[in-house]
């Protein structure tokens, strides 16, 4: 989990820092659950890199894309969950990574949050 940890840590960081964000909140769930270090190895890198990370493990099923528009997330993408399509509407993929059977992305907030209603 190091491994994957820090290649996504560097990928955030240099997004970040492109972006003019100092701090980042990054929330997590199904990767948390499945290797949770691979959040903190990423906390660490980025943070080593001069940006700072809030990590959170928060529910992604209780909260809407609204919710969670101006934060990053870590969430899961591979056969045994995949949480990345969900999440993907609106955001920005910075990096991926495997640790072993499991599969990360970094998504961060993007432009338009959700889907977009067709006017009638």
């Amino acid at each position: 989990g190091r491994d994957a940890g820090e290649r996504l840590g560097v990928a955030l960081a240099e997004r970040a820092t492109a972006r003019g964000e100092p701090t980042v909140e990054v929330w997590a769930d199904h990767s948390i659950e499945a290797r949770p270090e691979v959040l903190e190895w990423c906390r660490r890198k980025a943070t080593e890199l001069g940006v700072g990370v809030r990590a959170r493990w928060v529910s992604l099923a209780s909260v809407t894309p609204a919710q969670a528009a101006g934060v990053w997330l870590l969430v899961r993408a591979d056969e045994g969950g995949d949480e990345a399509p969900v999440w993907r509407a609106g955001r920005e993929s910075v990096g991926e990574a495997r640790a072993a059977k499991f599969g990360f992305v970094v998504l961060a907030p993007g432009g338009a949050i959700g889907p977009v209603e067709s006017p009638e």
